[in-house]
């Protein structure tokens, strides 16, 4: 399972007073599912029949206006990761490398 870390998100958006808070509330989200075991059946949006870590974590269940914060604060540092990986070049690089596979165990470029 692959996803870009919570906090590396800091690293590319913009600093905000409430981060700590926001970030706090999606680690302690995520604990939550890897307790239970649930990474493959838990999602950070619902999707094709699995639940949504806001639907499945009890911080997030119990505390609507935190859902909507943590929410509204993940689609705004995906966009500004999004943003500054193409500022920095980043991003073309990236999209310049080979492709790689993982093909009956090993790894082909």
């Amino acid at each position: 399972y692959a996803f870009t870390h919570p906090e590396e998100y800091l690293n590319w958006a913009a600093s905000r007073e409430d981060d700590g808070e926001v970030l706090t509330a999606l680690l302690e989200g995520l604990q939550h599912v890897y307790k239970r075991r649930g990474e493959a059946s838990t999602m950070m949006r619902q999707f094709s029949g699995r639940d949504s870590l806001f639907e499945a974590a009890p911080n997030f269940a119990s505390n609507k206006s935190l859902t909507s914060q943590v929410r509204q604060r993940m689609r705004k540092w995906e966009k500004e990761m999004a943003a500054e990986l193409v500022e920095s070049g980043l991003a073309s690089w990236l999209a310049s490398r080979p492709l790689v596979a993982s093909i009956g165990g090993a790894v082909v470029a």
